[in-house]
């Protein structure tokens, strides 16, 4: 299992309406980073997380595209920021 800490950005999926692949070539722009993707919002707990590498050109590699499985404690982490930034919604 991957921590999220193996990580350079975490991008987060927020349209169901437009593909995946096109939402990761919008955010990530920046050479030789390893992208923790989370597309809960599109899938839901099932598949949720996606690991890509950028090139040289900073333009996503999707040869590298796979899904991954984080540990418990980076899921949470990754909940915490889904919650901050409105995507997931608790119960008060």
């Amino acid at each position: 299992m991957k921590s999220i800490k193996d990580y350079d950005v975490f991008i987060s999926i927020q349209h169901k309406d437009q593909p995946i692949y096109e939402q990761i070539k919008i955010t990530a722009t920046a050479p030789h980073k390893k992208i923790l993707v989370d597309t809960f919002r599109v899938n839901g707990e099932e598949d949720r997380f996606l690991e890509i590498c950028s090139g040289d050109d900073g333009k996503p590699d999707f040869t590298t595209l796979r899904h991954v499985r984080l540990d418990e404690d980076s899921i949470k982490e990754a909940n915490k920021a889904l919650i901050i930034s409105g995507t997931i919604y608790t119960k008060e």
